[in-house]
């Protein structure tokens, strides 16, 4: 099988190196290493790759974000008649075997048309960082029980017969090609066998515009495709979550002193649950026992209320800016 890598990529830096050497030490060496330079304001580490053997460096003639970066990359994979693609982050390490692995699944079955690998954090330092790899290796868990419903960004294989352009715009247009990918009856799978490491966020300010992203890219992908499985489930469950946070609020209101009695109540409440969420971490997710620092009852709620601000500013701001 032939497999084109693509890296759509945009003012990257020296870890872009690292992003390479991890795919030219693969068990299974790809065809062709296609960077997409998407106009970088510095484009000394792409002068420098161009040397690298088997790489080749292409230049985007338009601003059409990620999307268009991987298009311009498609467009130069099937001049080389590629069979696969593997379409991988500029900030990710790739375990030596996932090229391997991605070729025999899609080899043996048919009916596959993406891959998605096994998403973890490299070298998480710190409790941030600590907290995003556990968030990761819950997500991980969570599609092995329930299916994979997209093959992400990070690190994915394709069959070429499967692809077309991705949507210039879409917000977070992985998921809006995986949609597609469902709609035509293509199969979307993970192996936890390929593995690949991105860069952590390293502060609370950049993941807030990470997650307030990817919220606003998922309630766009549910409005387009309404009646999906995926735009059901999430419905549900945004529609819980909602309805919980109001009840909350609600709740609030009825406490009209701040007695002992109260604030014993209300603490009860969010230490139990807290309790509870770590424990269900750390029991499915199998994670390491001096990670308890980061588990501890203050970073994960806090955590967890801080992606919940986002994703409510994510829905607020969306419909405010369409006017609904």
């Amino acid at each position: 099988m032939r497999t084109v890598v693509i890296i759509p990529s945009h003012n990257s830096d020296e870890f872009l190196k690292l992003t390479v050497h991890s795919i030219q030490r693969q068990t299974r060496k790809p065809y062709k290493i296609l960077i997409v330079n998407d106009r970088s304001k510095n484009e000394t580490i792409y002068r420098e790759l161009q040397n690298y053997p088997n790489t080749e460096i292409l230049t985007t003639d338009h601003n059409g974000f990620r999307a268009g970066a991987v298009n311009k990359g498609l467009e130069r994979a099937n001049e080389l008649c590629a069979d696969s693609v593997l379409l991988i982050d500029d900030d990710t390490i790739l375990h030596e075997k996932v090229i391997e692995v991605g070729e025999k699944i899609l080899e043996k079955f048919p009916e596959i048309g993406a891959v998605c690998s096994k998403a973890r954090i490299f070298k998480p330092e710190g409790i941030l960082q600590e907290l995003q790899d556990i968030e990761y290796s819950y997500t991980n868990t969570d599609r092995i029980m329930e299916g994979t419903t997209v093959a992400h960004g990070m690190c994915s294989m394709y069959r070429m017969c499967s692809l077309g352009n991705f949507n210039e715009k879409m917000i977070i247009e992985d998921w809006d090609k995986s949609m597609e990918l469902r709609r035509v009856r293509w199969k979307i799978v993970y192996s936890d066998k390929m593995i690949a490491w991105t860069r952590p966020v390293k502060s609370w300010k950049k993941l807030w515009k990470q997650r307030l992203r990817w919220y606003t890219g998922a309630l766009q992908i549910m409005i387009k495709y309404p009646f999906s499985k995926f735009a059901l489930k999430e419905a549900f469950s945004r529609s819980l979550f909602l309805i919980l946070f109001g009840c909350i609020i609600y709740s609030l209101k009825g406490i009209n002193s701040f007695s002992l009695p109260n604030l014993i109540s209300f603490g009860g409440v969010v230490a139990g649950l807290s309790i509870g969420e770590c424990y269900l971490h750390t029991h499915i997710t199998r994670i390491k026992k001096n990670r308890w620092i980061a588990l501890s009852i203050i970073p994960l709620i806090g955590y967890a209320m801080f992606l919940s601000t986002a994703f409510l500013w994510s829905h607020i701001n969306y419909f405010r800016r369409n006017r609904w």
